[in-house]
C-alpha cells in the first residue's frame, strides 16, 4: 500500500472535484525525476558541481514540460503561479540535497561501531532513543525555568494554540545538551545519515496539553472531527534528522513522539513528495494573498472552504500534502495500516528521540490526558569560514552585552 489520498472522494473535496480526467504528465515527471536523482547520487565519477550541472540539464526540461501541460488545465489561473512555484522549489531542494551529499563524500571517515549501529536504527526503522542521567536532565529544566512561565502562560489563554517558544543557544542548557549530542555520537551519527555534516543548531521549548485544539479544527466547518491520524507528517528536509528531548515522564496519554517504521515504502515517489512540502508553504502563501481570515491551523487553504475548490482543481497526481495524516478518513484501510504500524516512544524508552523525519511519518504532542514538555531540537550544516568571519561581529558584541549585565 502507498501513502496516497484519494481526495476526490473526501468529504470536504469531492463536490469540488472536476469531472475525471487523464494527466499522466505529473506521474510521468515525478518518475524521471526519481530515476534522475538515484542515477546521479549513485554516480562516482561526479563531483558536486557537475553532479548540480547533470541533475539541471536533465530535470529543467521535464519541468517546464510539466508546467506547460498543467497551464492547460481547468484551475484557478492564481493558483497556478503557487503551484509552480512549489514545484521549481522542491526541484531546487532536491538538487541542493545531491550537491550536498556528493560534497559530503569526499570527507574522509574512520569506521565507528556507535555510529553504524545508530545509523541503521535510523534507515531500517527511522528512530532511535537515548538515556541521559537523571541529574543532567534536572539542570536542563532548572535552567529552562524562565521559558517554562512562557509557554504556560499560552496553555493558560486557553486560545487551543501550539505552546512554544524559541530558546536561545547558550546557558547550562545548552552545554548540556551540545555536549550529549556530541558524546552520544548523534551529531557523527545523523551526518552519516544523511551524507553531510550536521550539527544541533537550535531548539523550541513546547508545551503539549488535552486543551490544545489548533490541530483539531480543519474540516469542523463540515462536522467531520480530527482522524486518528492527525498530525502524522513529514519533515521537509528528506535527509536530515531531527531529535526530541523530554522534560518531563511522557506516558502514552502525554502525547509522546510516534512514528511508523519503515514508512518510507509508503512512498510512492519521492520528488512527489518532496514536491508535496513545498506545495504546503505555497497553499499557505495562495491563502495569504487570498486575504483569507486567521486560523491557529497550520493548513489554512484545507480549513477555508472558499479556497478549497482550487486545491480541488489539481490533477490527483499533485494533490497532497505533508501533512497526510489530518485528511485519512478514519475506518479506511489507509487509516488501519497507518495506525497498526505505528510505534511510541515514551520516557521507558529514553529522554531524546531521534528520528530521520523528511522519509518517516511520525506525530507527537497529541495529548490526551497528561502534559509534555518538551525540547524540538534541529541540526543544521556548520556555517562556513566566511559565515563564521561574518557572524562574529555580532557574536562578540553579544558576549560583551552578557558580560556587561552580570557586573
Amino acid at each position: 500500500m502507498k501513502l496516497t489520498i484519494d481526495y476526490a472522494s473526501h468529504p470536504a473535496f469531492r463536490t469540488l472535484s472536476p469531472e475525471t480526467r487523464v494527466f499522466a504528465d505529473a506521474s510521468r515527471y515525478f518518475t524521471a525525476v526519481d530515476v534522475i536523482w538515484a542515477e546521479i547520487v549513485s554516480a562516482a565519477a561526479l563531483n558536486a558541481s557537475r553532479a548540480g550541472t547533470e541533475f539541471d540539464r536533465k530535470t529543467q526540461p521535464i519541468l517546464s514540460d510539466l508546467k506547460q501541460a498543467l497551464a492547460g488545465q481547468r484551475m484557478p489561473e492564481d493558483y497556478l503561479p503557487f503551484v509552480s512555484a512549489a514545484l521549481v522549489k522542491s526541484q531546487e531542494a532536491i538538487r541542493a540535497e545531491i550537491v550536498q551529499v556528493i560534497r559530503g563524500r569526499a570527507t574522509t571517515r574512520a569506521p565507528d561501531v556507535e555510529v553504524e549501529r545508530i545509523v541503521a536504527q535510523l534507515q531500517d526503522h527511522g528512530a532511535a532513543a537515548f538515556r541521559m542521567d537523571t541529574p543532567m536532565r534536572r539542570a536542563i529544566v532548572e535552567s529552562l525555568q524562565p521559558y517554562y512561565r512562557e509557554v504556560e502562560s499560552q496553555r493558560d489563554s486557553g486560545s487551543g494554540a501550539r505552546c512554544f517558544v524559541t530558546i536561545p543557544a547558550r546557558g547550562t542548557h545548552w552545554n548540556i545538551l551540545k555536549s550529549f549530542v556530541r558524546d552520544k555520537r548523534i551529531e557523527d551519527a545523523i551526518s552519516a545519515y544523511a551524507g553531510f555534516r550536521l550539527e544541533l543548531s537550535g531548539y523550541s521549548l513546547t508545551l503539549s496539553h488535552p486543551g490544545e485544539t489548533w490541530f483539531k479544527i480543519c474540516y469542523q466547518d463540515i462536522g467531520l472531527a480530527a482522524p486518528r491520524t492527525v498530525q502524522q507528517h513529514y519533515d521537509l528536509d528528506n535527509l536530515s534528522a531531527k531529535s526530541m528531548f523530554y522534560l518531563n515522564e511522557v506516558d502514552p496519554d502525554c502525547g509522546p513522539f510516534t512514528y511508523l517504521p519503515g514508512s518510507r515504502s509508503l512512498i510512492r515517489w519521492r520528488s512527489q513528495t518532496s514536491f508535496f512540502k513545498y506545495l504546503d508553504y505555497a497553499n499557505n502563501e495562495f491563502a495569504a494573498s487570498r486575504e483569507s481570515a486567521d486560523t491557529i491551523y497550520n493548513r489554512p487553504l484545507f480549513c477555508t472552504p472558499a479556497l478549497r475548490p482550487a486545491f480541488a482543481a489539481l490533477p490527483s497526481d499533485l494533490q497532497g500534502s505533508a501533512c497526510p495524516g489530518d485528511d485519512v478518513l478514519d475506518d479506511s484501510a489507509l487509516s488501519a495500516t497507518l495506525l497498526e504500524g505505528e510505534r511510541a516512544l515514551t520516557s521507558d524508552d529514553g529522554d531524546l528521540m531521534l528520528f530521520a523525519g523528511g522519509e518517516t511519518l511520525h506525530r507527537g504532542g497529541v495529548a490526551r490526558g497528561g502534559e509534555r514538555y518538551a525540547l524540538q531540537m534541529i541540526y543544521s550544516s556548520p556555517p562556513g569560514f566566511a559565515q563564521q568571519v561574518k557572524r562574529l561581529p555580532r557574536r562578540l558584541a553579544g558576549r560583551i552585552k552578557r558580560t556587561l549585565s552580570r557586573t
